[in-house]
C-alpha cells in the first residue's frame, strides 16, 4: 500500500469516528448489544479478579491459576471489542474510543511490569503494589472510556439507566479493590491465630515466623477508612448527577454490595476465605441521594457522611471482624470530603454545563 492509499484508508477511518457519534453507524440495536458485552467482560473480569484475591489468601502465586484464566476471558473480550471499535468505527465516539484505547494500552503495559515483578521478585503479597495499582487505574479509564461512549450513543432510557448503574458499581469495585488486602487479611489473621486456618501450607511456609505481617502486606491501619470513605463518595457522589436517578448511588451501593455477598457465598461454599463486606457504604450512599435531591451544603454532607461511617463501623465491629477503623483518622476524612465537596460546588457554580440527566422524581 502506497501512501496515498495510507492516507485514504485513514482518512475513512476518521470519517467512520466523526460518524459513530451521531445516531451510530449501527442500529440501537447494535449499539444496546455492543455495551452489553462490555458490562459482560467487565463482570468476567472482576469476578476472575475477586477469586484471585481469596485465591492468594489460600494458595501460593501461579501464573495460570483459574482465577487468572477467568480474568484473562474477560480481558480477552475486552480487547476484540476495541478491536471491533477501532477497526469499524461502529458505535465510536472519537474521543471516547482515545480513552478506552489509552486505557487498554495502559493495561497491557501493566500486565508486562506485573509479570517483570514476580519473575524478578517473586511473590508479590500485597495488591498495593504499584504494578497492581497500575492495572487497576488501567481498568477504571478503560470503563471511564466505555461509560463516556455510552452516554454519547445510547439515548436516554432503561438500557442507558440500567447498564450505567452496573458500570458505575463496577467502578465502584475498582475504586475499592485494593482494601481487600485489609478485608481479608483481618479475618485471615483471626482464623491462623485460632488455628482454624485455610491457607495451605505451602502458602503458610511462605509466610515464615510472621503470617501476620505477611497477611497485612505492610499497609499502615490508617490507610482503611481514608481509601474507602474518600473514594467511595468520589464515585457515589456524581451518580445521580450523571446517571439522572435520584436514587442512583443507593443502587450502585446495592449492586456492589450484592456483587460482593454473591462472591463471599460462593467462595466460602468451596472453603476459601472470607473477607469482611463494608456494608456500610449503603448509609452513606442513602445520603449521599438526599443530599443531592435537597441540595445539602458542603458542610452538612461532610459531616453526616463522616458520622456515618464512624459510628456504622463502631457499630458492626461489635458484631464482626474488620478492618481497624481509627477514630483518629476522622477530622482527615471530614476535612477532605469538605474539601471535595466545596471544590465540587464550586466547579459547579462556575460551570455553564447543564446536568448531563434531569433528577427524575
Amino acid at each position: 500500500m502506497d501512501l496515498r492509499n495510507a492516507g485514504m484508508a485513514l482518512h475513512d477511518w476518521r470519517d467512520q469516528l466523526a460518524g459513530g457519534a451521531e445516531s451510530g453507524p449501527g442500529s440501537q440495536r447494535l449499539i444496546r448489544s455492543v455495551f452489553v458485552l462490555w458490562a459482560i467482560a467487565f463482570v468476567i473480569k472482576h469476578t476472575g479478579s475477586s477469586w484471585d484475591i481469596a485465591w492468594h489468601f489460600r494458595y501460593p502465586f501461579g501464573a495460570f491459576e483459574p482465577p487468572h484464566i477467568v480474568n484473562i476471558f474477560g480481558s480477552a473480550i475486552a480487547a476484540a471489542l476495541v478491536v471491533f471499535h477501532t477497526m469499524t468505527g461502529k458505535v465510536t465516539e472519537r474521543f471516547g474510543l482515545y480513552i478506552i484505547q489509552g486505557g487498554f494500552a495502559l493495561f497491557l503495559v501493566s500486565v508486562l511490569l506485573d509479570v517483570l515483578n514476580h519473575l524478578m521478585f517473586g511473590l508479590d503479597v500485597t495488591v498495593w503494589s504499584p504494578t497492581h495499582l497500575l492495572t487497576f487505574a488501567a481498568t477504571t479509564v478503560v470503563m471511564l472510556g466505555v461509560v463516556y461512549t455510552m452516554l454519547k450513543l445510547l439515548p436516554p432510557g432503561r438500557w442507558r439507566l440500567g447498564l450505567g448503574l452496573l458500570f458505575w458499581a463496577l467502578l465502584l469495585d475498582d475504586a475499592l479493590f485494593q482494601l481487600c488486602q485489609q478485608e481479608y487479611g483481618v479475618i485471615a489473621i483471626d482464623a491462623y491465630t485460632r488455628g482454624q486456618t485455610r491457607a495451605s501450607s505451602a502458602l503458610l511456609a511462605l509466610a515464615g515466623r510472621n503470617p501476620v505481617a505477611f497477611a497485612e502486606g505492610g499497609i499502615p491501619h490508617w490507610i482503611y477508612p481514608i481509601w474507602l470513605i474518600t473514594t467511595s463518595t468520589l464515585v457515589l457522589a456524581p451518580a445521580q448527577r450523571v446517571w439522572g436517578w435520584r436514587w442512583s448511588a443507593c443502587a450502585v451501593a446495592l449492586l456492589y454490595l450484592g456483587f460482593r455477598v454473591l462472591g463471599w457465598l460462593v467462595l466460602d461454599a468451596f472453603a476459601f476465605p472470607n473477607s469482611f463486606i463494608p456494608v456500610m457504604l449503603l448509609g452513606a450512599a442513602f445520603l449521599i441521594d438526599v443530599a443531592g435531591q435537597r441540595r445539602w451544603p458542603p458542610l452538612a454532607i461532610s459531616l453526616a457522611l463522616t458520622v456515618c461511617y464512624y459510628a456504622s463501623a463502631l457499630l458492626i465491629d461489635q458484631y464482626t471482624l474488620m478492618p481497624r477503623f481509627a477514630l483518629g483518622t476522622a477530622p482527615v476524612v471530614f476535612v477532605l470530603l469538605w474539601g471535595g465537596y466545596a471544590l465540587a460546588r464550586w466547579w459547579a457554580q462556575r460551570s455553564t454545563d447543564r446536568p448531563l440527566a434531569p433528577v427524575t422524581r
